[in-house]
């Protein structure tokens, strides 16, 4: 099944199941469609409104971008912070908590009001806190993909570690979370632990 629309300047475009056709001149051009949601797609949420800099957020953006799972960044900050220093990086998206002093879980709202509509996962990370290293945190994500967890948190010799990874499906779950409970006491409920 295809879709054609003639343009004013004469040329056809053709819109397939898998590919855009343009006709013109007796020239086609034709380009392959990949549908952005078809891959597996997180967002990299780091926290980082407390933070007097954005420096720690900047190296774990840097640090993690090469799994390839991970298409974009979403750094939560303050309204103090030069976001000047981001603009060479791509894929970064930068938002402010107007009460960067408020419980960590009001930085997680604003973040995932800003998650692409592709997104599948978003990977959760206080700047401050213990990480896993690249390698633990691909083998995390394949596990909590390939189980489907809503919830999951990451752990190494019996300690809890960051990112936490939140299901899309369940982000309604911490937009109604109230900032008394906060995020830690939410993780001790619901959240799966993945051993590496």
């Amino acid at each position: 099944m295809s879709r054609t629309v003639k343009l004013l300047n004469q040329k056809e475009i053709i819109f397939a199941n898998h590919s855009i056709i343009v006709k013109f001149r007796n020239k086609i051009i034709e380009s392959e469609f990949k549908n952005p949601g078809s891959n597996l797609f997180i967002s990299l949420v780091l926290l980082s409104a407390n933070e007097q800099n954005l420096s720690r957020a900047i190296t774990l953006h840097k640090y993690y971008k090469e799994i390839p799972h991970i298409k974009e960044t979403i750094i939560v900050g303050n309204k103090f912070h030069n976001k000047k220093t981001l603009i060479k990086y791509d894929n970064i998206k930068f938002i402010i908590n107007p009460k960067p002093e408020s419980p960590i879980i009001t930085s997680v709202k604003y973040a995932l009001s800003c998650i692409s509509n592709f997104s599948h996962y978003a990977l959760i990370c206080p700047v401050n806190k213990k990480i896993v290293n690249q390698e633990k945190l691909f083998e995390f994500i394949q596990t909590a993909t390939e189980k489907e967890l809503g919830f999951s948190v990451p752990i190494v010799n019996q300690k809890r570690f960051h990112p936490i990874m939140i299901k899309r499906s369940e982000f309604i779950k911490i937009r109604k979370i109230r900032k008394e409970q906060g995020l830690k006491y939410f993780s001790k409920i619901l959240f799966k632990e993945v051993q590496l």
